[in-house]
């Protein structure tokens, strides 16, 4: 997203998710309504595609909540959550009778600056790192389960094993790492929260 901002200190974006029977305004219709000098659509599949997943998938996450499904970090996977994103220019207002003729579409409006996006980018970077921690610490507690369900299938062999099951069964481990996973979501909705154009 970084490259669609270009060389502008500030840049608008309202982002759609439409059926291919839906008709979008046209350029000049949008600089009339929202009074603004430039004004460009640019489609999720198009040259843009990997910066318009990467938006998507921060505000499923916004939406929906952050778990261990959620995609981050893999821009080009998992579902898109809008399909069309109208760049604007920093001078554009918000209007409400363009809100209201595009309500069942518009997904979102978003006030985007470089220092924003690399902000966001470090969220997200940290956000995919801990997730994928979590997950191998998740995959290491099921093979230690499935190795004392094997190992003393029969008879106990280990009782170190059985020892080490019963403690994963605790409420610690039942909810491991649920805390920090909220954390992390806390973080990208706080970003959100203060790049959201409200007007």
């Amino acid at each position: 997203m970084r490259e669609l901002i270009g060389n502008e200190k500030e840049v608008k974006f309202i982002f759609f998710r439409h059926g291919i029977d839906y008709t979008l305004p046209t350029p000049s219709n949008v600089k009339k309504f929202l009074g603004t000098k430039s004004a460009g659509f640019y489609k999720a599949d198009g040259h843009y595609a990997g910066n318009i997943h990467q938006f998507s998938h921060v505000l499923d996450i916004v939406h929906s909540g952050l778990s261990l499904n959620s995609v981050i970090g893999h821009w080009h996977h998992g579902p898109c959550y809008m399909n069309t994103v109208l760049r604007l220019g920093g001078d554009a207002k918000r209007n409400v009778m363009f809100d209201l003729t595009h309500s069942e579409v518009i997904v979102d409006h978003l006030t985007l600056t470089k220092e924003s996006l690399d902000q966001l980018w470090d969220i997200c970077q940290e956000t995919y790192n801990t997730v994928n921690s979590i997950k191998q610490a998740k995959s290491l507690i099921k093979q230690t389960q499935d190795l004392e369900k094997t190992v003393n299938k029969n008879k106990l062999i280990d009782p170190s094993l059985k020892d080490s099951t019963e403690l994963l069964k605790s409420e610690c481990f039942l909810n491991f790492a649920n805390p920090t996973l909220k954390f992390l979501e806390e973080k990208i909705k706080g970003w959100y929260k203060s790049a959201k154009w409200l007007e």
